[in-house]
């Protein structure tokens, strides 16, 4: 404990000390003893502050002057004493912090250090009774304090938005960031924090939901500063592979799409052209149905894979996915009949159907059709010319290519309707 009003029975006691250093008795019944434990204390686990503060003491009949003044130092602080003697000799004993009485001598100096450990206040006296009688004047108070360190300040941070997946980092600058100080993005502490400076931490985002979050370091001593201004958001799609990476040019070819981040209800190009279907079986994969390829291609030619999220995100992968060319061929005519005057819209499906290529033509029994035009690779559109009624062959054309459907398409006039007669 800590003495308060001060007595010779009490210095004669400490001067017993140097018999028994580590503890004093007390009787408990006698007038004016006060007890107090010089027992070993048990350090504190305290980190030093880096400060050094050094004191000179120089002992005189009866009374101790100190430099520099106040006598106290924070908690932390690295406390070195340089004590001697203006006059006879004399000691200094302090609670826990000397427990070894230093002797002064005139014209010698004896030194001391520790680290102060504790916060208080502690008794010093002089255990050399025989330096006279105002011996028992002779003793003060050493103070440690818990030091009041500046609050924290956030002037900014980078970036200022993070995946909701976590695993940002994020580079927070300000002022008066402290070892040991912990981040939270939000109510949720950050997967790791790293203190390069007083002036700058870097940590990590952990997982939460879309939305804006707060960012508060608390340093050690408790002291926390918050600010706004960083955002979750749902990471964008991204495209690692497609398989297989090639497909004819009438479309049809089922591709697995693999990446990460991919959301239900995801759309998917091939070039400017919408899949056939899709479907987003999980985050990282998605199968879908090639469309045909564009009605100029000639050739085959690769083309962008795009795949786009119902929150507007998306990824590209350019030229991804290599179109080949198509025998031409003849699948369906629809309709499959029309009047001998001619002029039924008929669309044919098929495949290797292209407008590159000069001089295409779409014959009904030897007859070319009007207003052709190749919607893709895999869909023309053509009117048919007049012709006597009965079953044609539909022959396409195009290039050196010539395919023929037979007997695809049937010439006949409806009947003629009756009036009804007079009774």
């Amino acid at each position: 404990m800590m003495l308060g009003m001060r007595s010779l029975p009490v210095v004669l006691a400490v001067a017993a000390l140097l018999l028994a250093p580590f503890a004093i008795a007390q009787d408990a019944h006698a007038h004016h003893h006060m007890s107090i434990s010089l027992e070993t204390p048990v350090p504190n686990d305290v980190a030093p502050t880096g400060v050094t503060r050094t004191f000179t003491i120089t002992a005189r009949q009866f009374a101790y002057t100190i430099s520099p003044l106040p006598f106290q130092a924070n908690v932390g602080d690295t406390v070195v004493i340089n004590a001697t003697s203006s006059d006879v000799r004399h000691g200094l004993l302090m609670e826990r912090y000397v427990l070894h009485a230093l002797v002064l001598d005139k014209g010698k100096t004896a030194t001391t250090s520790f680290l102060a450990d504790q916060a208080g206040t502690f008794i010093f006296l002089c255990d050399q009774p025989a330096c006279g009688v105002g011996h028992s004047q002779m003793e003060g108070n050493f103070v440690v304090q818990t030091a009041t360190l500046p609050a924290p300040t956030i002037s900014g941070f980078q970036p200022t938005t993070g995946t909701t997946a976590g695993g940002t980092a994020v580079t927070i600058t300000g002022t008066n960031f402290q070892s040991g100080a912990t981040v939270k993005f939000g109510s949720v502490s950050a997967s790791s924090v790293n203190v390069q400076s007083p002036t700058s931490i870097i940590a990590t985002a952990p997982a939460q939901a879309a939305g804006a979050a707060t960012i508060t370091v608390t340093n050690p001593d408790n002291q926390s500063v918050t600010a706004n201004g960083f955002t979750y958001v749902v990471p964008a799609p991204s495209i690692a592979s497609l398989s297989p990476s090639t497909g004819p040019s009438n479309g049809g070819t089922v591709v697995t799409i693999s990446g990460a981040n991919f959301q239900s209800g995801a759309a998917v190009t091939f070039g400017a052209r919408a899949a056939q279907s899709v479907n987003v079986t999980s985050s990282g994969t998605i199968i879908a149905i090639t469309p045909p390829a564009p009605a100029s291609e000639e050739q085959g030619v690769p083309v962008d894979v795009t795949v786009t999220n119902p929150d507007s995100q998306s990824a590209t992968k350019t030229q991804a996915f290599q179109y080949t060319s198509a025998p031409l061929s003849i699948s369906i005519v629809s309709p499959a009949s029309g009047p001998s005057a001619g002029g039924t819209l008929v669309s044919i499906s098929g495949s290797g159907f292209t407008s590159a290529l000069a001089g295409a033509t779409v014959k009904f029994g030897g007859i070319a059709g009007t207003e052709l035009h190749v919607t893709d690779a895999a869909t023309l559109t053509v009117k048919t010319p007049a012709h006597a009624n009965g079953t044609v062959d539909v022959a396409i054309t195009m290039g050196n290519q010539t395919i023929t459907a037979l007997a695809a398409f049937t010439y006949e006039d409806a009947p003629a309707r009756r009036r009804p007669g007079k009774r």
